[in-house]
């Protein structure tokens, strides 16, 4: 039988290697229209449904900082911001006025990206409104070749962008342009970091930015990219009518593709900062950028993919044992630069670890190239390749024009794929059988290639932490070669993941709502099942639950150990299954549940396709009764969050979170900052107690289905799997605590860190009757205010990159509301910019809001209720917010209702209760140490 087996097998490969042509080309998605106007521009059209009446729009500038001239630098990205800023037919902020109107503003989607190699604009337009959609295209055509450099603007932005700047400034950036200097050695790359200089930003003639935009701005290295629900034909004449009138340039300068030189011998970077959270270390290894024309090319491509998913269990695996080398590595590959790809295994370690865990690296390595991988390790892979290719074939007619669009982009910068899903399925059933163990194993050699190789580390820089020798790292890729090793030996659980269950429960009620399309059952041990069946995804089911009491029903003594629950169940696994056996169990299932305990409710959530629904009840039932108490995996957690935690302190935005918390709330003892001293007392008996507590009685739990669900299958398995958990009928109500925000007028400064600059957080606290109108006028004021104080404190002032507002608002255990805004700036504008906050406050209580953002609140509103409406995840979390405070579901099915009732007095009304800064105010800023 086994001859025979094997035969058959044999068979079938030769017959697809007969049939697989290696050497032809890869097919192309031929619903993708793509054309070139005589000025060179290309362009891509993609008709696509999801979501109705939208498209996606991307204008693609094939130019970066990398192109930039010595006296450009940083004038790459300051071009992206001046698009907003004026052009030839948008005087100043006529633009981004305009976009705002129609709700497609940065409330909306409006954003841009400036890299070392391209910048993209990103815009989103109704397409039921065909005078939006062609204004939307003029709008690309305007970016493209007519943005207008109004000198007064220049200056305006400048701030911005040195705000940009400095908040980007800190431990991570320094290390990271320390390490570039090593990694791009050589190359232009290593002096071009798309942010720029502080020199340059700050005093540049307008001239330098104007003629960066005459060199690069140019048909021939543009692309623009229309996805959504269009008349491709339409589109098409609309971008010929604004873009074929703009002049191909003569004599451009050439378009370079900047090396990265190559170099034979192992470069190495060690790299410590004051500031640093954490040690990493990394074997980098650069290659030439291979393009994927043929199904050879693919083939390799598939072939690098099973390589890294199978590392990276192993990997894993490694840090989840008991004493593990490190905190957690992975290995992966992408495109480092035009030029060059990289090859990276990197791992995060303990401090004075960094040479234990670079050598565990190369163990591993060193592991593979002798034995190489297994069977069953390649049997896995190549199911979870191909089942996650399966997922999207069967999601090819419910793909959103978001993740479409962006196929397109890529291929006009980097040459990448144009496969449609029907295509990309064949090619991997085609593939996968020819891809062998020796074709995988062979990869190993391009992480033993001596030449372009890098190694950096970093680590903080602190008294008792030793720095790792050059010569020490070296030696370690050389060591392994004679070491002693074993065959890597994979571990399975050949047992069902629930062993015994009780016997099914019952429906004892059903009940349709009408107004919402969904269905609730009332289970014999008193859970709830609410269900809705959707058809926006093919593939997909979501779920949600939750159960009052959280954290709120446990002692003050007890929170100290509660806090960890979460990471705990995370990853202790369940029954039988440890992490490790639990994930090479759900190997091409699609099916995952988490556990959430927080301040006021218990649950579960997660997802599936419909084929795995009965699995994932499966897990939810084990959590409730065969929760894992893994004794190996508690030390290993514990020591894994010591890592994290150890040095917190050396982190000044770390500093700050923590120093809110604590002082917002009065230093309430139930407010717990975990640090290395409060994991020592933690226990395991403690932790899996609170969690069994927790989870010992379903019957006062709401569980929330929605997707593609077979109603006869989800009654079935809500009787076998929820309708038979534990009851113990405990009627529990949530507990208040009395953790409020501190009353009255607080100022608090926090400092830490060496940069120069600051964040600023202001929360103003108010009592609140918790109702559908008041939070729709709450969430008015706070469009509203975040569209002031963009305008004015970023636009006008220059004084901030980002600046939002938001609100926290709170039902149980008691009412109340919170207002939370929060900037990053100079030092030296902190109180400025604080006055010139509250100004815009005072501006909201006094006066009336104008129309214009009447407008931009409703239009906002409407696009994104128009779109969320028809997704799982919003109906999944509006109905469990709905059922949590006990309120009708028409209040978010008829949320434009709502949003369309408020006035303009009304919000102001609003402003004059909850901006009371100058009655409860909690202020907290972060000043570099040298302020103090």
């Amino acid at each position: 039988m086994k001859k025979s087996l094997v035969f058959i097998f044999l068979i079938t490969l030769l017959i697809s290697m007969y049939a697989v042509d290696m050497n032809s080309s890869l097919p192309v998605d031929s619903g993708v229209k793509i054309g070139k106007l005589s000025n060179g521009l290309t362009y891509y059209l993609r008709q696509n449904s999801i979501p109705e009446n939208k498209a996606e729009l991307r204008l693609v500038v094939n130019a970066g900082s990398v192109l930039e001239d010595d006296d450009q630098a940083g004038l790459a990205h300051f071009t992206e911001h001046m698009a907003f800023n004026g052009t030839k037919n948008f005087k100043k902020s006529e633009l981004t006025d305009y976009l705002g109107s129609i709700g497609m503003g940065f409330a909306g989607g409006l954003n841009a990206y400036t890299s070392f190699d391209e910048t993209v604009y990103m815009l989103k337009s109704a397409t039921d409104d065909k005078v939006q959609l062609k204004k939307s295209i003029f709008i690309l055509s305007e970016w493209a070749d007519k943005l207008s450099f109004d000198h007064d603007e220049i200056e305006k932005e400048r701030g911005v962008i040195i705000e940009e700047w400095r908040g980007g400034r800190g431990a991570d950036e320094r290390i990271r342009n320390k390490q570039n200097e090593v990694v791009l050695k050589d190359s232009k790359y290593a002096k071009r970091s798309p942010i720029g200089s502080y020199e340059i930003i700050s005093t540049f003639k307008p001239e330098a930015i104007k003629r960066f935009y005459r060199d690069w701005y140019r048909p021939d290295l543009q692309a623009v990219v229309v996805v959504g629900d269009i008349d491709i034909n339409e589109v098409e004449t609309y971008i010929k009518e604004y873009f074929d009138s703009i002049p191909a340039r003569k004599a451009p300068r050439e378009r370079v593709i900047e090396a990265v030189p190559d170099h034979k011998e192992t470069l190495v970077s060690i790299v410590s900062d004051k500031e640093a959270n954490s040690s990493s270390v990394s074997l980098v290894i650069k290659s030439q950028i291979e393009k994927i024309k043929t199904i050879g090319d693919y083939k390799r491509v598939l072939t690098t993919n099973l390589f890294s998913d199978m590392f990276n269990q192993r990997l894993q695996e490694l840090s989840t044992k008991e004493n593990a080398p490190f905190l957690y590595a992975f290995t992966y590959k992408y495109p480092m630069t035009r030029s060059k790809s990289m090859l990276m295994s990197t791992a995060a370690v303990k401090d004075n670890q960094i040479i234990k865990g670079f050598e565990a690296l190369a163990t591993e390595k060193e592991r593979i190239d002798r034995f190489g991988f297994t069977a069953t390790e390649l049997e896995r892979a190549k199911l979870s390749l191909l089942k996650d290719t399966e997922r999207r074939l069967k999601e090819k007619d419910k793909q959103d024009s978001n993740r479409l669009v962006w196929a397109y982009v890529r291929h006009y910068l980097n040459e990448g794929t144009l496969l449609n899903e029907d295509q990309s399925y064949q090619l991997v059933q085609d593939l996968l059988p020819l891809i062998t163990l020796e074709d995988v194993n062979q990869l190993i050699k391009e992480y033993s290639n001596e030449d372009n190789r890098v190694i950096t580390a970093s680590f903080p820089e602190k008294e008792g932490n030793i720095a790792p020798k050059e010569e020490e790292l070296l030696a370690v890729l050389n060591k392994t070669d004679r070491m002693e090793l074993t065959p890597y030996e994979d571990k399975t659980v050949n047992e069902p993941l629930l062993a015994n269950i009780k016997p099914a429960g019952k429906i004892i009620s059903k009940k349709y709502n009408k107004s919402a399309d969904l269905y609730e059952l009332y289970l014999s041990n008193g859970v709830k099942v609410v269900y809705k069946k959707t058809d926006f995804k093919n593939n997909e089911i979501l779920f949600d639950s939750f159960s009052p009491g959280g954290f709120s029903k446990f002692s003050t003594e007890d929170m100290k150990q509660a806090d960890f629950i979460n990471q705990y169940m995370y990853g202790s696994g369940i029954g039988s299954f440890d992490r490790n056996a639990l994930t090479k169990y759900m190997t091409g299932k699609n099916a995952e549940v988490s556990v959430n305990i927080n301040g006021i409710y218990e649950g579960l959530n997660g997802s599936c396709s419909p084929e795995d629904f009965e699995l994932m009840m499966q897990l939810i039932h084990s959590y409730f009764v065969q929760p894992r108490k893994d004794k190996t995996f508690f030390n290993t957690f514990i020591s894994t969050l010591e890592g994290f935690l150890q040095n917190k302190a050396l982190d000044p935005e770390s500093v700050f979170e923590d120093s809110v918390l604590v002082y917002s709330h009065n230093r309430h003892p139930r407010i717990n900052i975990q640090t290395t001293d409060s994991i020592k007392n933690v226990d395991l008996d403690t932790v899996f107690k609170l969690y069994q507590d927790r989870f010992a009685d379903a019957s006062d739990f709401t569980f929330f289905f929605v997707g593609s669900i077979d109603e006869k299958q989800i009654e079935k398995l809500s009787e076998n799997y929820l309708a038979n958990l534990p009851a113990l009928n405990r009627k529990e109500k949530i507990e208040d605590h009395k953790i409020e925000y501190v009353k009255g007028i607080h100022d608090y400064k926090i400092y830490s860190g060496m940069e120069e600059k600051s964040m600023i957080k202001i929360t103003l606290p108010s009592d609140y009757s918790h109702n559908k109108k008041n939070n729709t006028q709450v969430s008015a004021m706070i469009l509203v205010l975040n569209e002031k104080l963009r305008e004015n404190i970023r636009e006008k002032m220059s004084g901030v990159y980002y600046i939002y507002a938001y609100p926290e608002i709170q039902k149980y255990p008691s009412q109340k509301l919170a207002i939370h805004i929060f900037l990053g700036c100079s030092p030296d504008r902190v109180e400025e910019l604080t006055q010139a906050i509250y100004r815009e406050m005072d501006l909201m209580r006094t006066q009336v809001v104008e129309e214009k953002y009447m407008n931009i609140y409703r239009q906002t509103m409407l696009q994104n209720h128009t779109s969320n409406i028809k997704k799982n995840y919003f109906w999944l979390s509006s109905l469990k917010t709905i059922y949590q405070n006990d309120r009708p579901t028409d209040d978010f099915i008829n949320n434009m209702n709502y949003v369309n009732a408020v006035k303009a007095k009304e919000i102001q009304k609003t402003a004059q209760k909850y901006l009371k800064y100058d009655k409860n105010r909690i202020r907290f800023v972060l000043y570099p140490v040298n302020k103090a």
